[in-house]
């Protein structure tokens, strides 16, 4: 699938998440007008906290992040093409993420919420959140595995629209030396999981829950997760990851369940990828 195709579709379907959620904040408004039940009170997450000035910094993010997509510039496939600067850039930008989160921590404080209570970080300690990772993902990759067998076979007729590598993925490829892949496997198994889990599950699925639901929110959130990694092949599979996040976060209520889902997620498939396997 060539490059314009690929940003054509991301973007049609950010502005049908857009479109979405304008709809859906409409929709939940009228409904809790009524003597409905308190929906978004089911589960784990907290997000009663989270008011409209919450809901419009959500927005901003997710206008950066649609615009952070369309003006994305792909990696070359050739081998060796991929060089100290792609690698620079791939750093540059777990980084970037990195301090969007730290802003989002910084953010929530200065509203005089706790960002450690939201995330009911000390809900599990660290060793029970990873055991309980382990557990989550092994029925997440089975999803994934059903999932990408139902669409392959029934709906594409056994031709997958895009098979290309991702991005990431070619990077560590065609990284040069074991400093530079030890560099970028650092970034993805740990730089990656904490700022991408605190922005999309800690705080625009709580923001997102807190005007409509957590059905809609998990599913809004995994789809915008899954837009903003930009690659048409995987976008079916990272929604079902995404949702899986969503759903041991909201049945834990516990950030570092996903955390450590999201890691243990790509040690997995860089492991795979180093030993010729992907």
């Amino acid at each position: 699938m060539s490059e314009v195709a690929t940003q054509a579709i991301l973007h049609d379907l950010f502005v049908l998440c857009g479109i979405a959620l304008v709809m859906a904040l409409g929709v939940y408004a009228m409904l809790r007008t009524g003597d409905g039940p308190s929906w978004n009170c089911e589960g784990e997450v907290l997000s009663r906290p989270y008011g409209w000035e919450d809901g419009l910094t959500a927005i901003l993010l997710l206008t950066f992040f649609a615009w952070g997509s369309s003006a994305a510039e792909p990696v070359p496939s050739a081998p060796g093409q991929a060089g100290d600067t792609s690698i620079s850039s791939m750093m540059v930008g777990m980084v970037f993420m990195l301090m969007i989160a730290a802003v989002l921590l910084v953010y929530l404080r200065i509203r005089g919420l706790n960002p450690g209570e939201l995330f009911g970080m000390r809900q599990l300690s660290v060793k029970v959140a990873l055991v309980t990772a382990v557990g989550w993902l092994v029925v997440v990759y089975a999803a994934m595995a059903l999932s990408r067998i139902f669409l392959e076979e029934k709906l594409f007729g056994g031709n997958w629209p895009d098979n290309s590598t991702q991005d990431p993925v070619k990077i560590f490829q065609q990284a040069g030396g074991p400093m530079f892949k030890l560099l970028l496997a650092a970034g993805a198994v740990v730089i990656a999981p904490i700022a991408e889990e605190t922005i999309f599950r800690g705080f625009i699925y709580g923001v997102v829950k807190s005007f409509s639901d957590r059905w809609f929110a998990a599913i809004f959130t995994s789809l915008v997760f899954a837009c903003v990694h930009q690659h048409i092949g995987s976008l079916p599979a990272l929604f079902v990851l995404a949702m899986g996040f969503s759903m041991a976060y909201e049945a834990t209520g516990c950030l570092l369940v996903p955390m450590c889902m999201h890691a243990l997620f790509n040690a997995l498939n860089l492991a795979l990828i180093a030993s010729g396997h992907s």
